[in-house]
């Protein structure tokens, strides 16, 4: 139902999905000599977007079998191509296809058939009924400039207003590893964190995070440490 840019399917970054393509030639049916599946991107904040193709490896039967992808975008009245492939079935079981940073509302296309599409052969390609699944991830370009003020026994943390996100998430080192103290659903932060030892240096981490689309973004770490006073 997805072989068209009219009734793509909605692709949400940070998702994987997964699709066939059909090809029961022996019923038939010439629609399936057609059969492509199309997925709509649309970038839900500036950030980087990674798009990586997989597949099961089988050695192929027919030597003209291939899994033929496209991402693109409309420009200036016509498509822009931003990567092709050409997988063949026994080779590059997970190739990844994009990575880019893109700004919000961006809208992308990206088309798998096989190489035999529309020739009607008989014999099906090797890439038919075989599923497959596209894999995306997306790191928001959002970066918290983050500040602390020390007391002789709390930290507090801020940070500038950043647009377009939903809030924070904060955590605090424990001896080797970092715990969250605290999810702020602000644009700007500011976290206090009490009770700790004098004269002592604490060391803080703290991500911007986006939840849109039933769908969780998150932006890259920024650390910083302080030192409590000491009276």
């Amino acid at each position: 139902v997805n072989n068209t840019e009219e009734t793509a399917s909605k692709l949400i970054l940070a998702n994987n999905y997964t699709g066939v393509i059909s090809g029961d030639f022996m019923d038939g049916d010439s629609n399936e000599c057609y059969d492509r599946d199309y997925y709509k991107i649309k970038a839900p904040a500036k950030g980087k977007m990674t798009i990586t193709f997989k597949h099961k490896q089988k050695t192929p039967v027919y030597s003209y079998s291939a899994w033929m992808l496209d991402l693109y975008k409309h420009q200036n009245g016509g498509n822009l191509s931003l990567s092709t492939a050409s997988i063949l079935p026994g080779s590059d079981a997970k190739k990844k296809i994009y990575s880019a940073t893109v700004n919000k509302g961006d809208t992308f296309w990206f088309s798998v058939k096989s190489s035999t599409d529309g020739y009607c052969l008989r014999d099906p390609s090797d890439v038919y009924g075989e599923p497959y699944t596209v894999i995306t991830t997306f790191v928001l370009s959002a970066k918290p400039k983050l500040t602390a003020a020390a007391k002789v026994d709390s930290i507090v943390l801020t940070s500038t207003e950043l647009s377009n996100i939903t809030g924070y998430e904060v955590q605090m080192k424990s001896g080797d590893s970092y715990k969250k103290i605290a999810t702020v659903k602000k644009s700007a932060l500011k976290v206090t964190k009490k009770g700790l030892k004098k004269n002592t240096k604490y060391t803080f981490k703290v991500r911007a995070f986006l939840k849109k689309d039933g769908t969780t973004y998150y932006g890259n770490w920024v650390t910083i440490s302080a030192r409590t006073k000491k009276k």
